[in-house]
């Protein structure tokens, strides 16, 4: 009565103490567990078992009466492109309405863990923005005298991967067959992968799907955003890289070769940037003492 539960001993026990539970343990004669009076029931309340004694080791405890809640329906959900709305429930599973002053909670996770009465609560509509990055999005529902809910869960629509072809002219190109998603990237130039492409930190892609690789570029991370969908799975794209370029030195003149097809950068000093073209007839060294090179398409 007004959100409270009471436990009634039987006449035959007139006088006796009576122990609970709300959880579905076997009640003991224990001061935590004495009913002292009218007790509003936690969200999280299975069965209230009760047992009567009249000693204190409990070796006259009465048999155990039981009384098992009744199950709340489950929440529903509600997608409106990017707004998802979870809707309470107003009658529990036989289909009659809720009774009793306490409202309804909705707790909620964004993945794939069934929610507890500890999880996010649902106070307001889900932005799905192009961030969103969640494929499941599960939900329980929790009132005060009734067991929590079954969990619902809703299926989130995920952006197709980005799929990319490399030009082999210092460009590749990114496309999505979701529509209109947008590609972000991130490059790096080493073999070990840049960091996972955000909104914060990465390249948005043109409309015609063209990258022009900064120079040196050896691995590229894209990923597709668009709201109201999941972001899409991680692309992770390693360049191809050339064999060395093989030098050679004839009484000073250098030649240097590479696989068909490849260009040919070198440099007669120690350090600093492969920026001049080799020649195809070779060079000569004069009074150099080093020459470094690379090749690349």
């Amino acid at each position: 009565e007004n959100g409270l539960t009471t436990i009634t001993p039987h006449a035959d026990n007139s006088g006796a103490s009576i122990y609970y539970t709300t959880d579905g343990s076997t009640p003991t004669v224990s001061p935590t567990n004495k009913y002292t009076e009218p007790f509003s029931l936690s969200v999280d309340a299975t069965i209230i078992k009760a047992i009567a004694a009249f000693t204190a080791d409990g070796s006259d405890a009465s048999d155990e009466a039981e009384q098992t809640l009744t199950q709340l329906a489950p929440p529903t959900f509600t997608k409106n492109g990017a707004t998802l709305t979870i809707n309470k429930p107003t009658k529990d599973t036989d289909g009659t309405d809720l009774e009793g002053p306490t409202a309804v909670e909705v707790r909620y996770n964004k993945s794939d863990t069934d929610p507890t009465s500890s999880s996010d609560p649902y106070t307001s509509s889900i932005a799905m923005e192009e961030d969103f990055n969640s494929k499941i999005v599960k939900a329980r529902a929790y009132k005060s005298g009734y067991l929590k809910s079954e969990v619902a869960s809703i299926d989130i629509e995920q952006c197709a991967k980005p799929a990319i072809i490399n030009n082999y002219d210092g460009t590749v190109t990114l496309s999505c067959s979701t529509n209109g998603a947008t590609i972000r990237y991130t490059t790096s130039n080493t073999t070990s992968a840049p960091n996972d492409p955000k909104l914060t930190n990465s390249t948005v892609v043109g409309a015609d799907g063209s990258v022009t690789l900064p120079a040196g570029t050896r691995s590229l991370k894209a990923r597709a955003f668009k709201a109201g969908l999941c972001q899409s799975d991680i692309l992770t794209y390693n360049l191809p890289q050339f064999p060395s370029p093989i030098i050679s030195n004839n009484a000073g003149h250098i030649t240097i070769t590479c696989e068909s097809g490849g260009q040919i950068y070198y440099s007669t000093s120690e350090s600093g940037n492969l920026e001049t073209e080799y020649p195809a007839e070779g060079f000569d060294l004069g009074t150099a003492t080093i020459v470094r090179a690379y090749a690349k398409h």
